[in-house]
């Protein structure tokens, strides 16, 4: 159901209840208005007579011909055509040259053909750079390597060389290759081969029965290819080797003469050829 909203007549100004918010009327106002529209009697609207400057009591034409409000009802009406005023008459225009409108421009004259630029002489070639000899390290800094590795080396740990390589403010290509040199010269096990089983009963079982078949003597890098059969971590694997090796009583590596792919290797790197094409 639709709510009344409480309006206030535009005509007589009593206060009603209206159904839409477009009424602006009461309606005893409405019906008034609607008799005298039938009647005829509503007042037609004033006729402006204009003044010789264009205006109709000082407004100018196009007001007096706008649309304007009834003096009996709010609503609009417009001015029939045949009560509108005639607007004034427009001065004619000068008539305008049409060359007058577009400047003149001199022709251009035809230029002569422009030669071709010459073309640039070859840039000389450029001197190869000489390569940048690798770094050798002086014998005092080896010699510090060594020292600082012995330091620190109780036990090796993972990350030793870089260590040292940011203290020492060297390569560290150079400290790997120092350390190496170190480790063969003294016979001294890297942290990776210090480190001991600790991986599952069922784990190394696996490993054992895998290494045993290899014996007495088992190829170079059976780890990786256990790791691999087995899908096992390659360190886990190893140390599990070790730990067999242990408790078999057979030393931590076979000696390099009982492995004869190690002494190919030997023989071709001694003859100049690489290792992969002798023996590999």
């Amino acid at each position: 159901m639709a709510t009344k909203a409480k309006m206030k007549c535009a005509d007589c100004h009593k206060a009603f209840k209206s159904n839409k918010t477009t009424q602006l009327l009461c309606d005893e106002c409405e019906a008034n208005r609607r008799k005298k529209k039938a009647d005829g009697t509503t007042k037609p609207a004033p006729k402006v007579i204009p003044s010789a400057s264009g205006t109709a009591d000082g407004k100018p034409i196009w007001l007096a011909n706008a649309t304007v409000h009834d003096a009996d009802h709010p609503y609009t009406t417009e001015i029939p055509p045949e009560e509108r005023l005639p607007a004034p008459p427009r001065p004619p225009r000068p008539p305008v040259s049409p060359r007058a409108s577009v400047p003149s421009r001199p022709l251009r004259e035809p230029s002569a053909a422009k030669a071709p630029p010459a073309p640039r002489p070859p840039k000389p070639p450029r001197a190869p750079k000489p390569p940048t000899p690798p770094y050798v390290p002086t014998p005092t800094e080896i010699e510090r390597v060594e020292q600082r590795y012995l330091e620190l080396a109780q036990p090796e740990f993972d990350g030793i060389r870089t260590q040292i390589a940011q203290e020492l403010h060297l390569p560290k290509r150079i400290v790997k290759e120092v350390v190496a040199a170190l480790r063969q010269r003294d016979h001294l096990p890297s942290w990776w081969e210090a480190q001991t089983y600790h991986d599952t009963p069922e784990t190394l079982a696996r490993i054992r029965a895998a290494y045993l078949v290899h014996l007495p003597v088992p190829p170079v890098g059976i780890h990786r290819t256990i790791a691999k059969d087995l899908k096992l971590p390659t360190p886990v694997v190893y140390q599990g080797i070790g730990a067999i090796r242990t408790e078999l009583g057979l030393p931590p590596y076979n000696p390099p003469d009982a492995h004869p792919e190690v002494q190919e290797r030997l023989e071709a790197a001694t003859a100049g050829a690489p290792p992969d094409e002798a023996g590999g």
